[in-house]
């Protein structure tokens, strides 16, 4: 908006301290732009749908996952990536969730780093990630691979 003015922004929205504004949506593309300098993992083996899509990209020895879940119930994810040697591990998943897909407010969204995600690692060659995603949700984590 052309009149819109810095002391007009309320404080929730204020993500970023004073140098950047955004809503949810923002929070979304910032999750989203974890991504950058990384190579997308371009055929990874998954139980995902067109209502639970994914996105990995592998940055060195580290892989970041993000996980969309259109849908208005926890689903379980299964990501095996049979090219990379994957330790067994316990990571923590940054999780932006809404209970309303239409949800645009601040207040509306809950965001929190402290899910705990399993990685099962080479275990029987398997070299896979097991998880459940919350409903209306967006999780992203980073794992470590050889």
């Amino acid at each position: 908006h052309a009149n819109l003015h810095e002391d007009d922004i309320p404080d929730n929205y204020k993500f970023y301290g004073d140098r950047y504004y955004t809503n949810p949506a923002g929070k979304a593309f910032e999750i989203l732009g974890r991504h950058a300098g990384g190579q997308a993992l371009e055929n990874p083996d998954t139980n995902m749908s067109r209502y639970v899509a994914g996105y990995a990209t592998r940055n060195g020895n580290k892989v970041t996952v993000t996980i969309v879940n259109r849908l208005n119930e926890t689903r379980p994810v299964t990501i095996k990536l049979s090219d990379i040697t994957v330790p067994e591990q316990t990571v923590n998943a940054a999780v932006l969730r809404t209970n309303d897909i239409f949800a645009v407010m601040k207040e509306d969204y809950i965001y929190s780093e402290d899910t705990q995600i399993k990685i099962i690692g080479n275990e029987n060659n398997v070299n896979a990630v097991e998880t459940e995603v919350t409903p209306f949700s967006i999780t992203q984590f980073t794992f470590d691979v050889k």
